[in-house]
């Protein structure tokens, strides 16, 4: 019986079989092509982004350098020019012209001693994802334009995709600097990228190197002190210093130190203790980083040090001063600054601050002997207690609600400030062993329990400094303190207030003698006193276009040279010089406009 006729339901005939497996074969050979040219394209579509990537960056980093690097060009020893295809070479060394193909631009040439990518050398090799990328960079003088540079960016490569054919991306730009060409801006130094104008601030706080110093009497060629062939011996008072640059880049730096002491001999510092550092930088230049932390803290534990050969000449530091310094670049909730009255600021502007705290008071002494007696141990200088602090602060100011330069409009301002607050320092006492044989009103309740010649007490001064739109007046005042002076029958007090003039104030010679102390002891000491000042200047030429200054100073109060001798009949047991300089407290800040 025929299958048809009960209907069959049989399987495909050969040619039916034959017909379909072609169809497939047809469809699947288009998705095969089609999933081969989509990974061809994709992949030539990374190479592209690839490519565009390398030439935007290299363009970038032409930007970041100093305009001065883009004018020096490429380097005479640079290899890859000889063999660059994109640079015509004409003339002979050293005095070639290389003229970029491309647009026929004349590229500047030197005899450089530096590399600095991506222009010295001008060709670099990036590899990414197995594909090696040739990025090349040319400065040329941009014609027409007097003082731009046009930078081109040309990254090449071969493409295993399509047949090896060779492929390139590139970019451009112009580089201009006011500064370095037409004078309107500011220098290189301050101005050193290629990017329009911005006003510059620049601001320095400093409390001043303070110290307290023994040497032997110049010119007479006596030992400071018997049997120690001292060079000098130190009290070093605590010193902060804040720093800031503000133009294109932002250099803030800052430093504390704590107080200490130093004993040279023999012309070496060989005994120092204390006079420990902090220090902090921040910067965003993007040629580089900061070279320390934004942020140092120090803590001393100094211990007592002396040089003796017979006598003995000591140091007593105060053991556990602190200092800490903060220099940002942008101030916040991370990395902020105390201004003088501890107040955190964080305003996201630059600020640098530095501090110190004395923990207690230290001294310098001589013990010294007449033959087998000793005369005790002789206070030369001390300083404090109280302890003693300094601070120093700066920042840039916007404008309101700013607490500095709080009428800053437009570019803004810059205030730096400086406090310090000293110990009472003494200088110059008598021998213990010879009170007896001061002369009268010497060892009076007006002269204090240190019975000294001399005595600063209670100093403190500050000063502050504004430059910018809507700055302040500078200002300098020494906010209280007095001087304790033998005055020939006692001690007299002079409040510390030289606003309406120098004082005229003479301490009259010393002068002891006690013969029945070995060959008989003598005992001078002659004064001179020069008074310091505070002061402010402002200088405010029409614009600012030429930098806008304000300073303030204040200076040690007194500069006081004793001139201290001891004698054994005719053999000198000391011939000293004492000189108290408390250092100037000074803040100067500068501004120049856009």
């Amino acid at each position: 019986m025929d299958r048809n006729e009960h209907g069959g339901s049989g399987g495909f005939t050969i040619l039916e079989a034959a017909i379909g497996s072609m169809i497939l074969l047809t469809v699947m050979s288009s998705l095969t092509m089609m999933t081969v040219g989509s990974f061809y394209l994709n992949g030539a579509s990374r190479q592209s982004q690839s490519a565009s990537f390398l030439a935007n960056q290299a363009i970038e980093e032409v930007r970041a350098l100093p305009f001065q690097t883009v004018t020096n060009g490429l380097s005479d020893s640079d290899p890859t020019i000889a063999t660059d295809p994109e640079i015509r070479v004409s003339g002979t060394a050293p005095n070639q012209t290389l003229t970029f193909v491309p647009t026929g631009e004349v590229i500047p040439h030197g005899n450089l001693s530096y590399s600095q990518v991506p222009l010295t050398p001008h060709q670099t090799t990036q590899t990414i994802d197995s594909t090696n990328f040739t990025v090349s960079v040319y400065p040329t003088f941009a014609t027409s334009m007097s003082g731009v540079y046009r930078v081109t960016a040309i990254v090449s490569w071969t493409d295993p995709l399509h047949g090896n054919m060779q492929r390139e991306q590139s970019a451009q730009t112009l580089v201009y600097s006011p500064g370095a060409n037409s004078g309107s801006c500011l220098s290189p130094d301050t101005h050193p990228f290629a990017a329009p104008c911005s006003s510059a601030f620049y601001a320095t706080v400093t409390s001043g190197a303070g110290s307290v110093t023994v040497a032997p009497v110049p010119g007479s060629g006596l030992p400071a002190i018997a049997g120690i062939n001292l060079t000098q011996a130190q009290l070093l008072l605590a010193q902060a210093d804040s720093t800031a640059q503000i133009e294109q880049t932002v250099e803030v730096l800052g430093s504390a130190h704590t107080s200490g002491g130093v004993i040279e001999v023999n012309g070496q510092p060989e005994l120092t203790t204390g006079a420990d550092t902090a220090a902090s930088s921040a910067d965003n230049d993007p040629a580089h980083t900061a070279t320390a932390p934004n942020s140092s803290t120090v803590s001393q534990n100094a211990q007592p040090i002396s040089a003796s050969d017979g006598n003995v000449l000591s140091i007593t530091p105060t053991y556990s001063d602190t200092a800490s310094t903060t220099s940002v670049t942008a101030a916040g909730a991370g990395a902020a600054c105390d201004d003088l009255g501890g107040a955190t600021q964080s305003n996201g502007l630059p600020c640098g601050s530095a501090s110190v705290h004395q923990s207690a008071g230290m001294a310098m002494s001589a013990s010294i002997n007449a033959g087998n007696i000793s005369l005790g141990s002789t206070l030369l200088a001390s300083v404090g207690p109280p302890p003693s602090s300094t601070s120093t602060f700066l920042t840039r100011s916007e404008g309101p609600p700013s607490t500095y330069c709080p009428a800053a409009t437009g570019q803004g301002c810059i205030h730096a400030g400086g406090t310090r607050s000293v110990g009472d320092i003494a200088i110059a006492a008598i021998p213990p062993g010879l009170l007896d044989d001061a002369p009268a009103g010497w060892a009076g309740a007006s002269c204090g329990a240190t019975n000294a010649l001399l005595q600063l007490d209670g100093f403190s001064d500050t000063v502050t400094s504004e430059s910018g739109s809507g700055s302040s007046n500078p200002t300098a005042s020494q906010n209280a303190g007095a001087l304790v002076y033998w005055n020939g029958s006692g001690c007299s007090t002079m409040n510390v207030d030289w606003q309406s003039g120098l004082p005229a104030i003479a301490v009259p010679p010393v002068s002891i003698s006690v013969p029945g102390i070995d060959n008989g002891i003598s005992v001078t000491m002659d004064t001179t006193l020069s008074f310091g000042y505070t002061g402010t200047t402002v200088t405010n030429p029409a614009g600012c276009t030429t930098p806008c200054t304000s300073d303030a100073t204040s200076s040690s109060p007194v500069v006081a040279t004793v001139v201290y001798s001891i004698t054994d009949g005719t053999v000198a047991l000391a011939d000293l010089e004492i000189v108290l300089n408390l250092g100037t407290l000074s803040a100067s800040t500068s501004w120049q406009a856009a």
